[in-house]
């Protein structure tokens, strides 16, 4: 009989290990469910078998045999290196009526817990910092919740676990972050883990680690946000906060964590204060989200360089936002403080800002910028299939759809007649006008401002369907190398634009293919040139012919590029 392990054994690898027992020329006269009553383990407390499989006459060396796999299981701990004794009872294999017995070397291990964080841990940075706890000799449980129900936390109050992740490939780390609404503390202190048995694989004692944590004195600075209350501009409009400080004495640097509410505002950019000196290094523009809070936050920092220091009052940082959403909306700092010459951190006061409505509030002001409009109109056709709490959703049925955009244009046509500004056309086009009246036509139009938005629709569809086909300028013009080429057309046509040198030689020609009527005028919408030939190769600088054909319309032009 041959005994083999896949790896030494060893106190770490004993449960959950396996001892195969090979057997050559002969079988095993046992059921299998009969294993624990003819193999006996011994000479290591905690250990037992787990359960087993057996597969009969596994070919060896051309003799029939048996492979017997026994898995093992064990609860409890060894300080010295031990000797497992394996006996096969008497009787167990087939003709021979001897026992047998194997000793197998088994390794103990010093069983130990380690904590460690990516940065140094402070009071400033407690609350979503992520603690590695990493077990040697052991593994953790497999479930996160069993761990979370053994590990204790002490030494610092107002520290709890917030999310624990175990590295199920190794099942030796976990991944703790942490959470903080504790007070101030003046001293530095240490944090210490715990972990219970039940919190580890087979083990039957606690295990117990720390890390230091770094205590802040107070500065008595204020970093603050301002101004701390901001009316909200309209939608797709910028605002600005400054981070501004108070009280600044011998400051050397400073970090601060700006987060925002990502479902309405976008972070645009940031730039230098007046405060800082030119040469500070300023560090900004790195977006982190946090999809579980629904939020992002921008770290701000910004170290002095050849011994320049900060005193008194001024802005740190000018933060720029883009308005996403119309709504209420908080800008707040976390993990702020400030640095001396020698490098040590000070905490400071700080004061956050609020985004808040504008007073105003008219009917179908989507965008909420006091008025009525074309842009309205388009907000809604964006948010179509929307449902919760949306100011699209003007009916408040819960869903934002033809009815009320219908309703947006209602408003257009009490306030007055709907006119296009340059900006309108650029967002607007009859195609979407006729789409949205072809969905108004399935509506019930027996209530009278429905039909007087729909009216209000079709008096938009009007004005944005000219009433000639044109060619307009190209632009810009001269242009080098790419240039856009307008158009109008008052009916559906196939459209082809022609571009020619100047003695009448075809250097492109551009198959736009069929397009409603409309007003083709926009970068996006307009036709547009590269300043290639139909070989993909750029042509010379010179005087071009642009020719426009739709349908029975001509009509040609002159452009001028410049290198």
């Amino acid at each position: 009989m041959a005994i083999s392990t896949e790896f030494p054994l060893s106190e770490a690898s004993l449960n959950g290990g396996n001892i195969v027992l090979e057997l050559k020329g002969r079988d095993y006269t046992w059921w299998r469910q009969e294993i624990e009553n003819v193999v006996l383990l011994s000479g290591i407390e905690g250990l037992r078998i787990r359960e087993l499989d057996i597969f009969e006459s596994i070919n060896v060396d051309d003799t029939d045999g048996a492979l017997l796999v026994i898995p093992l299981a064990f609860e409890g701990n060894i300080d010295t290196d031990e000797t497992l004794t394996l006996t096969v009872t008497a009787g167990a294999i087939a003709g021979y009526p001897e026992a047998f017995t194997a000793q197998i070397p088994v390794s103990a291990v010093q069983e130990s817990l380690y904590a460690s964080s990516e940065f140094i841990l402070t009071e400033a940075t407690l609350y979503g910092s992520v603690i590695t706890l990493t077990l040697n000799g052991r593994s953790f449980t497999y479930w996160e919740s069993d761990l979370a129900d053994a590990l204790t936390l002490t030494g610092i109050e107002g520290v709890t676990i917030n999310e624990i992740d175990i590295d199920r490939q190794t099942g030796t780390t976990a991944e703790i972050e942490l959470s903080f609404d504790g007070t101030d503390f003046d001293t530095d202190s240490t944090l210490n883990f715990t972990v219970s048995a039940d919190g580890i694989s087979g083990y039957p004692k606690d295990l117990t680690t720390q890390i230091a944590v770094t205590a802040i004195k107070d500065s008595g600075a204020t970093i603050s946000l301002s101004p701390t209350t901001i009316v909200s501009p309209p939608l797709n409009k910028n605002f600005s906060v400054s981070l501004f400080i108070t009280g600044a004495i011998d400051v050397a640097g400073f970090q601060a964590l700006v987060w925002y509410d990502d479902y309405s505002l976008d972070y645009v950019r940031s730039t230098k204060g007046n405060l800082l000196p030119a040469n500070a290094y300023f560090v900004d523009d790195e977006i982190f989200d946090n999809w579980l809070f629904r939020l992002s936050y921008v770290p701000i920092a910004a170290t002095m360089l050849d011994g320049d220091v900060l005193n008194g009052n001024g802005t740190l940082a000018t933060l720029t936002f883009l308005v996403d959403d119309v709504v209420e909306s908080s800008i707040f700092l976390t993990d702020t403080y400030i640095v001396d010459r020698d490098g040590v951190r000070w905490e400071v006061e700080i004061e956050n800002a609020n985004v808040v409505e504008p007073h105003h509030d008219v009917f179908g002001d989507i965008n909420r910028d006091g008025i009525v409009n074309i842009q309205d109109l388009v907000i809604v056709a964006q948010r179509f299939g929307s449902t919760g709490h949306n100011r699209a959703d003007v009916n408040g049925d819960g869903l934002v759809d033809i009815v009320d955009l219908v309703l947006v244009a209602t408003a257009i046509g009490g306030n007055a007649a709907p006119t296009l500004t340059p900006s309108g056309l650029d967002i607007l086009s009859a195609s979407d006008v006729k789409d949205w009246l072809s969905q108004a036509q399935q509506l019930d139009l027996t209530d009278p401002k429905l039909i007087l938005g729909v009216n209000v629709l079709e008096q938009l569809l009007n004005v944005l369907t000219p009433k000639v086909t044109l060619l307009l300028p190209n632009y810009p013009n001269p242009f080098n190398p790419e240039t856009w080429i307008p158009y109008h057309l008052a009916k559906d046509a196939e459209v082809t634009l022609s571009i020619y040198t100047l003695n009448g030689r075809l250097v492109r020609t551009l198959a736009i293919g069929h397009q409603p009527a409309g007003r083709y005028q926009n970068r996006s919408r307009a036709a547009y040139w590269d300043g290639k030939n139909e070989f993909g190769e750029k042509v010379a600088s010179g005087v071009f012919f642009y020719t426009l054909t739709a349908s029975d319309f001509s009509a040609t032009r002159k452009m001028l590029m410049l290198k």
